[in-house]
């Protein structure tokens, strides 16, 4: 997994006994937009999808290895989406608390953890800007041939 994928197996070792193991149903609910969180995911088995907003608009599907709720290892905050389970699915689960003293007892962990989940945050700001950067152009586009048509 790419958020820990830079951590000896020492580090491994000793992260590994901190996350708890939850079997979900197919179609729980495990996390909820707007909603306050201290806890991390790991998708161990099965798909997730994440959905926003009132007309529960798709995001994304999420499966085996992918990751959510990282921002409430730092802070409280508030869930963006929800994420709801398409099957039965296992999930690792990691709080806040834990996590933090793990950053603090192990410094030269946390750097590594740190900076790969900074590298993950800037690939999606840059993912993310290009398909607004797309969706903007597909829209000009599409407005430019109305104008067109118009005249």
């Amino acid at each position: 997994m790419k958020i820990f994928e830079n951590l000896t197996e020492e580090e491994l070792d000793l992260l590994g006994p901190l996350f708890s193991v939850d079997n979900i149903k197919a179609k729980t609910q495990v996390i909820a937009e707007g909603d306050l969180s201290d806890a991390f995911y790991i998708i161990r088995t099965g798909h997730f999808t994440v959905n926003k907003g009132v007309n529960q608009a798709f995001i994304t599907m999420l499966g085996p290895k992918d990751y959510f709720g990282e921002a409430s290892l730092f802070h409280n905050v508030r869930r963006t989406a929800n994420v709801t389970a398409s099957e039965e699915c296992q999930l690792l689960i990691l709080h806040r608390n834990k996590f933090q003293q793990f950053l603090l007892s192990y410094p030269m962990a946390a750097n590594r953890i740190l900076f790969q989940m900074l590298k993950e945050l800037f690939f999606r700001l840059d993912q993310t800007s290009n398909e607004l950067q797309a969706s903007r152009g597909s829209s000009h586009l599409a407005e430019n041939a109305i104008h067109t048509l118009l005249r």
